[in-house]
């Protein structure tokens, strides 16, 4: 997201909240930002992502490879339910 204040001053960042009056954004070095509406001249909403896409040129084969191993294990432990110890009534009912 880029916002232009009506002085001229742009901030850039994601949108981390937005109502009818106000803008809370992000800046890319972890800066909150509260712009309300009514100092606002222009909101532009980016298409692209701020995640760099030329990983391949940026990491080492070695850091890419820490980077898919970590984002397969953090998928994986999203898709499998938390052990509670508990037994659904579908189990119970099958034994």
């Amino acid at each position: 997201m880029l916002v232009t204040t009506r002085e001229g001053t742009k901030f850039a960042g994601i949108a981390r909240n937005e109502d009818n009056f106000s803008v809370q954004l992000q800046s890319p070095d972890g800066t909150f930002h509260l712009l309300l509406k009514s100092g606002i001249e222009r909101i532009e909403y980016e298409a692209r992502s701020l995640m760099p896409s030329d990983y391949g040129s940026r990491l080492s084969p070695a850091e890419l490879d820490d980077l898919v191993n970590y984002l397969f294990n953090a998928a994986r432990a999203v898709k499998q339910p938390q052990a509670s110890g508990k037994k659904s009534r579908h189990d119970e009912e099958n034994q």
